[in-house]
């Protein structure tokens, strides 16, 4: 079995409006919570590997502990400012909500 086209793998897998369910309910619904927290950390955690083996030079966003805990509101947030974005694949969502607002101080 072959590998699945970029197209077909970003209309099965999330986008910026299942990422905008997931976080808006997280103050409420311990499983959105869970869903969220656990989607971005893994995100989080992939892209600072990459980075560390040479994928780009920098970091293009930088998180504390207090950021993580309000970073499903920060994602509602941006989400509702950018409605465009609901059909994007959740990874770019979340890399523009971490880049715009946790970014690394020079």
């Amino acid at each position: 079995m072959g590998l699945a086209s970029g197209a077909a793998v970003a209309e099965t897998g999330q986008n910026g409006a299942s990422l905008l369910q997931m976080c808006r309910g997280a103050g409420k619904v311990q499983v959105l919570s869970v869903m969220c927290h656990s989607y971005a950390n893994g995100f989080i955690e992939a892209t600072r590997f990459h980075a560390g083996n040479g994928a780009k030079p920098g970091r293009a966003f930088c998180l504390s502990e207090a950021d993580h805990a309000r970073l499903p509101g920060e994602i509602v947030t941006w989400l509702q400012a950018h409605p465009e974005q609901a059909k994007q694949p959740a990874a770019a969502v979340l890399n523009e909500v971490l880049v715009n607002r946790f970014p690394c101080k020079k």
